[in-house]
């Protein structure tokens, strides 16, 4: 049995956008351009879940949820709220008429599958194996498990190692890791998030994620015994994104993996992930190098400040001796500040003396509701121009 899903929105694309994303997980897909559409639809339907916008013509998403739980077939199908106005006021409304859960449009692809999967699981108990339109398996949000080794990719090619470094502290290079590997597990690519920074444990804090077990335990293994343990050392974040995390480990009480052993979990994870996206924080030493020498593409971070630049001179003048040929290098200005830079684009390139990729302008707010709330920027604020950067940046990785 594959649930049903009613799309009730007055927009086309949004339609079609949603319906494409939830037909890609086997559900069969009903809409309606209004609510008053949608409730002769659901009659006839009896969907499973129902997916109803906030503001539309003829019968607004309140009105609309409201008559829905009036039908006592109605009663306890699940029902989300979407909405483009993140207003508290609507959110209540959206409760109080019977919906269960509320998003905000637009909304990242893994976070409407796994909130869908949520309230069906609620009402109907564990999913049976969704089915496509071809009768080829899909896989469930969140099934990833433990022993991913077995896991299919999402498309054939080679698979990419993906280097996130900072120049010094604080330029935001876990904030690029983060969002790089949202995006790119978004798109479809089968990715994997490592912390390789073995002192600060960045992601963990970052997304709110329990690090025990991380990598940090994995120290004091063999490489052999290392390869073993991996895989039930690593976590499902959302579809397509899987976590290899670290301990905060200021204190120095954990131990801390070596440069072999990086290159040891390296291979390992390329064998079961399209996509492996590694934060080396701001420290050059032999974890770093190693990672370094294997990555197909490093994305080097640094604030427009003239500190960052004089570390970002000697780390890429280092760089031409230790990389290979292939290795590709994305210089990314980082800027937190509340306005934007104003030094110039190619007066930091003419520093430099190597091009610079992008600049990802986050203000303070932006950055600061992230963190607070666990999610990566692109999910939290998928319009704004930071994440539009990002996601145009991964676009350009080209991954096969």
């Amino acid at each position: 049995m594959a649930y049903k899903i009613l799309i009730i929105d007055d927009h086309p694309e949004t339609r079609s956008i949603i319906g494409h994303v939830l037909k890609q997980q086997g559900y069969p897909i009903v809409t309606a351009e209004n609510g008053a559409e949608g409730l002769k639809v659901a009659d006839k339907e009896k969907p499973h879940i129902i997916l109803c916008d906030y503001m539309m013509p003829v019968m607004n998403g309140v009105e609309t949820v409201t008559n829905l739980r009036k039908k006592p077939e109605f009663d306890k199908v699940p029902i989300i709220m979407f909405t483009a106005v993140d207003d508290p006021q609507q959110k209540l409304a959206a409760f109080n008429a019977g919906a269960d859960d509320y998003l905000n449009k637009p909304t990242e692809p893994p976070e409407l599958v796994d909130r869908v999967k949520i309230l069906l699981e609620s009402a109907y108990g564990s999913l049976p194996e969704p089915v496509d339109t071809d009768g080829q398996t899909q896989f469930h949000p969140h099934q990833l498990s433990p022993q991913l080794p077995d896991l299919e990719f999402t498309s054939s090619g080679s698979q990419q190692i993906i280097a996130v470094m900072g120049v010094r502290g604080g330029v935001g290079t876990t904030t690029m890791a983060i969002n790089l590997a949202t995006v790119l597990a978004a798109s479809g690519t089968v990715t994997t998030l490592a912390d390789f920074d073995l002192t600060r444990g960045h992601i963990a804090l970052y997304l709110n994620q329990k690090s025990a077990g991380g990598l940090n335990t994995l120290a004091t293994n063999s490489n052999i015994e290392l390869a073993e343990q991996l895989p039930s050392h690593i976590v499902s974040y959302s579809r397509n994104l899987r976590l290899l995390l670290a301990h905060l480990n200021i204190d120095g009480r954990y131990p801390i993996i070596s440069g072999a052993q990086a290159a040891t979990i390296l291979i390992e994870l390329t064998s079961s992930t399209q996509a492996t996206v590694v934060d080396l924080g701001s420290t050059f030493n032999e974890i770093a190098r190693s990672t370094l020498e294997a990555a197909d593409q490093i994305v080097l971070c640094l604030r427009p400040e003239r500190i960052a630049l004089v570390s970002a001179r000697q780390l890429l003048s280092h760089f031409q001796k230790i990389l290979f040929p292939h290795t590709e290098i994305h210089l990314m200005l980082m800027d937190f500040s509340s306005s934007g830079t104003n030094l110039p684009k190619t007066a930091v390139e003419g520093f430099l003396g190597y091009p610079v990729k992008a600049t990802i302008h986050i203000p303070p707010r932006e950055m600061a509701n992230a963190a607070n709330k666990a999610k990566p920027l692109v999910t939290l604020s998928a319009q704004s121009d930071a994440s539009m950067a990002i996601r145009q940046f991964a676009q350009e990785l080209k991954i096969a």
